[in-house]
């Protein structure tokens, strides 16, 4: 009999202990299987300060995030810098010094509870600022172009639009591109200065919007409802379907095409290769026209709130500022070495 109890008991402790385990398991910081972490962590230094950016995980149900890093002048281990709320998706490490490489990792929280880890991404503080991101923002009231640093919202320099309805713009990683739908051209530019290095005719009568895939320009066109593909003297590649009746910015995140439309105010995200819909979300406001990308957000003009938003690659909006117009058009950004 003894050895019967003992047995019982043994059975006992050992599943008590499995269950004890398993709930340690779940709760010790790991998450559960529906925690997912962070996405496309990114990192920057202007001189001053790093700023990160990140993105919503796929399940987008996350209370706030954490932001750890590895200082390099306080040893080699991940630190917590931060805690920041949900739908906060950038943080600013002032806490940094020159010439110095600083490691960061965000991962999700759970009403208190920590889920996973995004990449890891390592900034360089040496060689002064890094790079800057500026926005090329075209205002048809002013009928001029603007360059805007996207940190801060304010522009440093501005030239004459070469048309008096200035519409659509594109970087080409040396010149400006840009679209005049009361011209009905494109138009080549120098960036320092606005002035036109060459021009040819849109492909239709309403160009709008405008961006660069690396090879070919795209532009919408709202009076003919459409979409084209053009090489850089005018030749049409391809067109296809507007996915809205009033498509108005484009932008390219280096493998999909997205078209903000004035008409359902919302974005779209294309297949390239005729134009079906994969995904589209809102736009933040109510007067959507310019559009652009780097690959990892995205910007959105409207002329409504006279706005700027950064937006995330699912609509989530990650900062914005003030136009430096009164009627904010194309958009298109480029970062440069500082």
């Amino acid at each position: 009999m003894r050895n019967v109890r003992y047995t019982i008991f043994t059975v006992a402790a050992v599943a008590a202990l499995f269950c004890f385990g398993v709930l340690v398991g779940c709760n010790g910081g790991t998450g559960t299987p529906n925690f997912q972490a962070p996405k496309n962590l990114t990192g920057t230094y202007d001189g001053t300060k790093i700023i990160l950016t990140w993105q919503t995980s796929e399940n987008n149900e996350e209370t706030g995030y954490q932001i750890w890093v590895i200082d390099p002048l306080s040893g080699f281990d991940y630190l917590k810098r931060a805690d920041v709320n949900a739908g906060v998706l950038t943080f600013e490490d002032t806490k940094v010094m020159p010439n110095l490489v600083y490691t960061y990792k965000v991962c999700t929280v759970y009403n208190g509870e920590q889920g996973p880890f995004s990449n890891e991404v390592q900034v360089d503080t040496s060689g002064g600022g890094g790079s800057k991101t500026y926005i090329w923002v075209a205002d048809k009231d002013n009928k001029k172009i603007y360059r805007v640093d996207a940190d801060s919202g304010k522009s440093d320099k501005n030239f004459a639009s070469p048309g008096s309805k200035p519409a659509g713009l594109a970087w080409d990683d040396s010149n400006l591109w840009h679209t005049d739908y009361a011209t009905g051209k494109v138009y080549k530019l120098n960036p320092n200065n606005g002035s036109v290095v060459t021009s040819f005719n849109a492909p239709g009568a309403g160009p709008w919007g405008m961006t660069w895939d690396g090879s070919n320009l795209w532009v919408s066109d709202y009076e003919e409802k459409k979409i084209y593909k053009v090489n850089t003297t005018g030749g049409v590649v391809t067109s296809f379907d507007s996915p809205g009746g009033k498509p108005r910015g484009l932008a390219w995140d280096g493998s999909n095409l997205w078209c903000a439309d004035n008409g359902t105010n919302k974005i779209y995200k294309l297949n390239p290769s005729g134009g079906s819909v994969i995904s589209s979300f809102a736009t933040p406001g109510s007067g959507t026209t310019g559009l652009t990308s780097d690959g990892t957000n995205i910007w959105n003009a409207d002329k409504n709130a006279k706005k700027v938003y950064k937006l995330t690659m699912s609509g989530g909006t990650v900062s914005s500022f003030n136009a430096p117009g009164t009627f904010p058009m194309g958009l298109a950004v480029y970062e440069e070495q500082q």
